[in-house]
């Protein structure tokens, strides 16, 4: 459900699971693993089909058929799993550190939102049409929320977002089912 109490969490729980996993604990080691992938690509994507927000990721990599040894499609589920299942974490939450790191990336990227006069546009059209309504809600969130959250506040939003919310994977590629 998209809302004003998370709608900056969600924007920004995607952003801060892709910074480091147990097994993967910073962006070099990610990089390192995706390099070592045939240089896959993994990023987050936020969506929002009315008032649903879908949060996730997508990959691209190559076939296991185009490589000597194939292993990449496995490789990808196992990173995958790294991600959603085991993040990076210190003292039982969310390293401060990628917290306040990316916080400052949503911070900005809701800002510069304003310079896209078209973007502008739109969105003060659906705040103003759906005022009172989720609808009416950007979709990532406010600066002042955005500026809120904490590595437990999103640890906790963490927890309820993997017992609440369904995990879908989709792929699209020619191995069978």
């Amino acid at each position: 459900q998209h809302n004003e109490a998370n709608a900056s969490l969600d924007a920004l729980l995607p952003s801060v699971l892709l910074r480091g996993t147990e097994r993967y604990p910073d962006m070099q080691q990610i990089s390192n693993r995706l390099d070592a992938l045939y240089g896959s690509t993994f990023g987050t994507l936020i969506r929002r089909k009315g008032e649903v927000k879908l949060l996730g990721f997508y990959a691209d990599f190559l076939e296991d058929r185009f490589t000597p040894q194939g292993g990449i499609f496995s490789g990808m589920l196992e990173f995958l799993e790294q991600i959603l299942y085991h993040p990076y974490t210190e003292a039982g939450i969310f390293c401060e550190e990628y917290v306040e790191g990316e916080k400052r990336n949503l911070i900005n990227a809701i800002e510069s939102s304003l310079n896209d006069k078209r973007f502008y546009a739109h969105s003060r059209l659906v705040e103003e049409m759906c005022r009172g309504e989720d609808y009416g809600i950007p979709r990532l969130g406010t600066v002042e929320n955005a500026g809120k959250i904490t590595p437990q506040l999103l640890w906790e939003h963490y927890l309820r977002t993997l017992e609440f919310c369904p995990v879908e994977i989709f792929y699209g590629g020619r191995l069978s089912p």
